[in-house]
């Protein structure tokens, strides 16, 4: 194993994240569905959690709380990581900020702090390892993690999902759900597969910033924020109101770090 291959070590606010989405929801964009977190509580037993949405208006309402949701057990344990495998879920973070323009100064946080950490580039980079490729089904059989959820694929999610849209049988989400929370116990079971197998001599990478977040600012932004939300209510675009909200978000982009 590569030594400069594994960020920061554990720590108890870290958190699993898998997302669910369907591509073909609209032809001009699809639908991220399905937010799934596994996360724990001093020493308890790992939590599997999912917020679901099934329009435009969920979507960004999951994704606000999601991030909301992040900051908030960042201000608790600073040294938190987000575990995911490949780049979809940051890629999706991202793309949901520029879509609903909400969460700019947030998402940015997370990303300075490098909070996110992609478990298919720290084993791409740190290791070979004899399985046949390097997908998430395929090396979790390093941990020898092993699946029972009757959905087995993202290819197979989507149909799911697709078949729930059309018949609102409860049985095809929580088939989902099943999936879902698997790929993040395999995630999960990765991760300590690597801390466990990591050479003993290894310093651990450190934060590019380990500063606390900052709740004075955090409550600013949010104020301001909502002050934006409030201007943009029932306006269209190019309308006054439209428009002071814009510059307002212009404003906020444009405002230094402390």
């Amino acid at each position: 194993m590569n030594q400069q291959a594994m960020p920061s070590g554990p720590s108890p606010g870290d958190v699993i994240f898998d997302i669910e989405g369907d591509p073909f929801w609209e032809p001009a964009r699809g639908l991220h569905f399905l937010f799934g977190l596994l996360t724990r509580e001093d020493e308890s037993a790992w939590r599997y959690r999912t917020i679901w949405t099934h329009d435009r208006a969920g979507e960004r309402q999951a994704f606000e709380e999601l991030i909301d949701f992040f900051h908030a057990r960042l201000t608790r344990h600073p040294d938190m990581h987000v575990y995911h495998y490949g780049a979809y879920e940051p890629t999706a973070l991202k793309q949901l900020m520029g879509v609903y323009a909400t969460r700019e100064d947030a998402m940015d946080a997370l990303l300075r702090r490098e909070v996110f950490v992609d478990l298919h580039s720290v084993v791409r980079q740190g290791l070979r390892a004899g399985v046949p490729g390097y997908s998430l089904k395929d090396v979790e059989a390093l941990p020898a993690f092993r699946r029972q959820a009757r959905v087995t694929s993202g290819t197979r999610a989507v149909l799911a999902y697709e078949q729930w849209m059309a018949t609102r049988a409860a049985a095809r989400l929580e088939e989902i759900a099943a999936y879902n929370e698997e790929d993040c116990r395999a995630t999960l079971a990765l991760r300590d597969w690597l801390v466990e197998h990591r050479p003993d001599d290894a310093a651990w990478a450190e934060s590019p910033d380990g500063r606390p977040v900052d709740d004075d600012r955090q409550k600013a932004d949010a104020q301001r924020e909502a002050l934006r939300q409030t201007l943009l209510a029932g306006a269209s675009a190019g309308s006054p109101c439209w428009l002071a909200a814009e510059l307002h978000r212009d404003d906020e982009a444009s405002r230094p770090d402390p």
